[in-house]
């Protein structure tokens, strides 16, 4: 009896021993996989500390976000006419003429609606907050008050920018059809300001709405050039900002920035203050406590742990690179394929990084919405200058024509009354500019066709 207790706790000792030899090791190969993760972002000359990707402080006098947010501010005390109406989400005036505004640049605001729309354009409140928005576009800088100690949740102002942008785009298409044609572009160069606003903050989020506010002035550009054109200080007000508003560093500093004060962040946090974040972030409310406790256990496993950790700081890298080199199908569907063959258990990889290879995709289209409009403007402003259009996009000495997604000239065609200017897009098919329509994910390209369908 005692010779077999001896084996057993000999056996036992055995296995405590090799699980503990496997978890040195295992700790050891995950920590040389994030020092190799490291090295390699060191190697790349990628930043390594959040000081070194934060907008620097500014001075109140001359900071035109303080006046974007006395704008939205204006509007958000005010209460909506939707304000009691029971199924209405809408209950400051701000959200209530923003969704009045996307209606009635889709066509879907019904006549009624736009008297309504357009009398509260006219309120002094209204004329407050849109002209604190123009002075904030004179504005030397722009920097937004940001908590950048907190990770993700960091971005308050971002709602509260759309929503003015889209007031501003229905704004001007008002001006513009009421014959007021310099106060429409002016407003329209405002617009595309304030979203260049947003190009300093590290953060993805923040650059995805500030290339859907650019998305949303180019609209607004070609749209008021079906009812008159640009003088010559807005002219050239658009083309300098346009020539700028492409570049992709603010993007490429962003996910550094996502990186180091989000995902960062969270790998560092300590365990309690992490377990509080993946209750909120990842795991469902439904979930027991023990449940939680269970699984925070597992994704917090030291070797699963570190080995996440690296594999996100990998993955980060090669997207930092895919942004800074020519759009490619083959290393887009590349790079998704390696996030999805990361491990489920590296589960913090999974969360922080969803279809970040896809982002690509947005920002070549806002380039190609940003060079089809600077040459739109341009083949406007020759015929103006020569009474026709020239025969090809060479004569307009633009510094750059090409498609983002092939490399290759815009395609253009001119039939002497109008035009079409149009990148292939993201499939890499000249479709013969067809435009895209509802619920189509292919066979379209990215134009501005003038005059447009409507005004023909």
């Amino acid at each position: 009896m005692r010779k077999r207790t001896v084996k057993i706790l000999t056996g036992v000792a055995v296995i405590v021993v090799a699980l503990g030899l496997w978890y040195a090791i295992a700790v050891m190969v995950s920590a040389s996989k994030l020092r190799r993760a490291y090295a390699a972002l060191e190697k790349d000359g990628r930043p390594m500390r959040a000081a070194d990707i934060l907008p620097p402080k500014i001075s109140d006098i001359g900071n035109g976000a303080l006046l974007y947010e006395s704008a939205a501010f204006l509007l958000k005390v005010q209460s909506s006419p939707a304000m009691n109406q029971p199924d209405s989400r809408e209950h400051d005036l701000l959200g209530y003429m923003s969704a009045r505004a996307s209606e009635f640049m889709a066509g879907t605001l019904d006549p009624n609606k736009q008297a309504e729309f357009r009398q509260l354009t006219e309120k002094e409140t209204v004329t407050s907050a849109l002209s604190a928005i123009k002075q904030g576009t004179q504005c030397p800088a722009c920097r937004f008050d940001c908590d950048y100690d907190h990770g993700a949740s960091m971005n308050p102002h971002l709602v509260d920018l759309k929503n003015l942008a889209r007031i501003l785009a229905a704004k001007a298409r008002m001006e513009a059809e009421a014959g007021r044609s310099e106060a429409a572009w002016d407003i329209a160069l405002a617009q595309a300001k304030m979203a260049d606003g947003l190009r300093a903050e590290p953060i993805i989020v923040s650059q995805l709405v500030r290339m859907a506010t650019v998305a949303l002035s180019c609209s607004t550009i070609q749209k008021l050039c079906s009812a008159t054109l640009p003088g010559n200080p807005q002219y050239d007000g658009l083309m300098s900002l346009l020539d700028t508003i492409e570049d992709v560093r603010p993007l490429v500093r962003a996910v550094d920035g996502d990186r180091l004060l989000s995902g960062e962040w969270l790998f560092t946090l300590p365990k309690g203050e992490l377990y509080k974040q993946l209750r909120q972030i990842i795991f469902p409310s439904y979930w027991s406590e023990t449940a939680c406790r269970l699984q925070f256990h597992v994704i917090t496993f030291e070797p699963f742990f570190l080995s996440d950790h690296a594999a996100y700081l990998q993955l980060m890298r090669k997207h930092a690179q895919f942004l800074e080199q020519p759009f490619s199908i083959e290393q887009r569907d590349n790079l998704e394929k390696e996030w999805l063959a990361v491990p489920r258990r590296y589960r913090l990889t999974h969360t922080l990084m969803p279809a970040m290879a896809r982002i690509k995709d947005i920002h070549c289209r806002v380039v190609a919405d940003v060079r089809i409009t600077r040459t739109g403007l341009a083949l406007l402003r020759y015929r103006e200058t020569h009474g026709n259009f020239p025969e090809t996009l060479d004569a307009l000495r633009l510094r750059d024509v090409s498609d983002p997604f092939n490399g290759k000239p815009l395609v253009y065609r001119s039939d002497g009354r109008g035009f079409v200017v149009y990148s292939v897009g993201e499939d890499l098919k000249d479709n013969g500019g067809n435009p895209r329509q509802p619920k189509l994910k292919t066979d379209y390209d990215i134009l501005w066709r003038f005059p447009s369908a409507e005004t023909r």
